[in-house]
């Protein structure tokens, strides 16, 4: 099911004038800085968590099941298309709003999601103000040392929006921590660690051979979908969504060089090069506030590995996480052997190892 086939002709329209005026929303962001302007200063930024690793790795469930707990608050796709500005944008579109009917995500992949379902659009406020970054070839590593005063202004800020918004009443106990999916956020592991010490990153990995299958059916399955559905491929670019299809934009790591072809992303050895490059980098930048997840031993042995990460994010409510985890974690899909038969044997010893080397660093 495509993205387009779920939005009426009047939202997709909306979504064109929202994207085409990002400007009108930071002012419409300054104004909810003056109007809510006591409550957002009694509202605390505490222990952020992202979710971030390479699509296919687990990122989605992981939202989910984090999303459950009261603790936490996040993006919904209610949030789209005015996600500069959410404050307002909750008390105009609430008038007129859908019931949260459950359909298929535009990946195929039989994930269901509806209005209130959490999200990643975080990537919006960054490609706003870091739009150096994200060329044409690919989306450039951020350093831990590039600081930009306005853009850590309006993050944060955003962050206690989010939170106020899930809550009732400023002090009603409700949601104190700030929760995001953002693929993207293994480009910038430092950058994130030196705003938000206190923060942790949790990034979810997989044996290559099926992350890479996955990986190369979903681009395939975009590059399809971009043809035929021009909105779809317009929201995946508003988003920052640039992991599949015409909209692939890799992250730069070590050794991503060059202007990346659709031709070649169609081959297995650009993922598994992809791969490597990404697992690579999040080895070399991990750092105390970053939590890796083995999703595989995951969804074999539940309990064990949720309360670790229960322990890593010093959660409330550890159990109720593993409970939900033993009720949603299904083993990921196997793919055919030959989906992997021209893969580079150099590449796939190389992933082995480095897949080694992350399994003992999550133990």
């Amino acid at each position: 099911m495509s993205v387009a086939s779920t939005y009426p002709a009047a939202e997709r329209w909306l979504h064109h004038i929202a994207f085409a005026t990002l400007g009108m929303q930071e002012e419409l962001s300054a104004l909810e800085d003056r109007l809510f302007g006591a409550a957002l200063a009694a509202t605390h930024v505490d222990t952020p968590v992202y979710v971030s690793a390479l699509p296919r790795a687990g990122t989605t469930v992981l939202l989910e099941l984090l999303a459950q707990l009261p603790e936490f608050a996040y993006h919904t796709y209610r949030c789209m298309p005015f996600v500069l500005c959410p404050l307002l944008w909750n008390r105009i579109s609430r008038r007129f709003r859908r019931p949260g009917r459950s359909r298929e995500r535009a990946h195929g992949d039989g994930t269901p999601v509806s209005y209130d379902s959490p999200e990643a659009f975080e990537e919006i406020i960054w490609k706003r103000f870091w739009p150096r970054h994200y060329r044409t070839d690919g989306i450039k590593l951020w350093s831990a040392h590039e600081r930009d005063t306005d853009f850590e202004h309006f993050l944060r800020a955003h962050m206690r929006k989010t939170i106020f918004s899930f809550k009732q009443h400023p002090a009603d106990g409700g949601p104190c921590r700030y929760l995001a999916k953002n693929n993207a956020g293994i480009a910038r592991l430092g950058l994130l660690s030196v705003l938000f010490p206190d923060g942790r990153v949790v990034i979810p990995f997989r044996e290559p051979r099926g992350h890479v299958a996955s990986l190369l059916r979903q681009h395939r399955h975009f590059t399809s979908l971009h043809t035929s559905d021009r909105f779809t491929l317009d929201y995946m670019n508003w988003l920052g969504h640039y992991e599949f299809g015409a909209s692939l934009r890799p992250i730069k790591f070590a050794g991503q060089i060059g202007m990346t072809t659709n031709e070649a992303a169609m081959s297995v050895d650009f993922w598994l090069d992809y791969w490597c490059n990404a697992y690579a980098a999040v080895l070399d930048a991990r750092c105390a506030n970053v939590v890796l997840f083995d999703y595989d031993g995951a969804c074999a042995a539940p309990r064990a590995h949720f309360e670790r990460l229960g322990l890593a994010l010093d959660l409330r409510d550890r159990e109720s996480l593993v409970v939900a985890a033993n009720d949603r974690l299904r083993t990921p899909t196997e793919h055919p052997v030959d989906a992997l038969s021209d893969a580079s044997r150099a590449l796939m010893t190389r992933a082995q190892t480095l897949y080694q080397r992350l399994c003992e660093a999550s133990a």
